[in-house]
């Protein structure tokens, strides 16, 4: 199209009134409409002035700089956040391993504990003692044995009413109620034993006062 200050004189209302018998005459309508929709199709941008471009242009720069700022600033976010995941589970790990070296150290120093009350229990504990009950199977042995062979002979209990009317007359003699003599303990049989309790609490058995079984 030429601007109506360019023209020459004529030109413009020759030109116009072609143009429009041309649109009038050929029923250019679905030409027209037809060219629109093709020339929307490909270039969707609405036509504007120079002045119009240069400002669309600086607002699409505005909005790719706001873009990229915000892009940069949740990316400063998530790394943020990885690093205070990273170091609580840092952390975490720390205080596991911390906890199970205290748990393993009190394990250890409990059993030290168990070893030295041992320790001291066993150097308390007198020599020669054995068990609970003082004796040994060979000193309990040796002690049966010697209530089966009785040092006392074959009479009865001394002392008793029973043993002194029991007695057969050649044993008792001119001594009446007297006790036949004493035999001689067997080489096995002591007449004291070392105990660790006894009811007398001397720490000594006398096996004189020990009553053997009847026969």
């Amino acid at each position: 199209m030429v601007l109506a200050s360019k023209a020459i004189p004529g030109q413009f209302e020759a030109l116009f009134w072609a143009f429009t018998q041309w649109k009038l005459d050929f029923q250019t309508e679905t030409i027209k409409t037809q060219a629109s929709d093709g020339r929307q199709a490909v270039n969707p941008k609405i036509p504007q002035s120079t002045e119009g471009n240069l400002i669309t242009k600086a607002q699409a720069e505005a909005a790719k700089v706001t873009l990229k700022q915000s892009r940069a600033l949740e990316k400063v976010k998530s790394d943020a956040a990885k690093a205070s995941l990273k170091q609580a589970h840092a952390l975490e790990k720390e205080l596991a391993e911390e906890a199970k070296a205290q748990a393993k150290g009190a394990h250890v120093l409990e059993r030290k504990q168990a070893a030295k009350v041992k320790q001291v229990a066993t150097a308390a504990r007198p020599q020669g003692q054995a068990g609970s009950s003082g004796f040994t199977n060979s000193q309990t042995h040796d002690l049966m044995d010697c209530g089966e062979e009785s040092i006392l002979g074959d009479s009865p209990k001394r002392g008793t009413a029973k043993g002194r009317g029991s007695l057969p007359k050649r044993a008792r003699g001119d001594n009446q109620g007297l006790i036949p003599p004493l035999r001689s303990p067997p080489p096995h049989c002591s007449t004291t034993i070392t105990h660790s309790w006894t009811p007398n609490k001397t720490g000594r058995i006398d096996l004189w006062l020990y009553q053997p079984k009847s026969i």
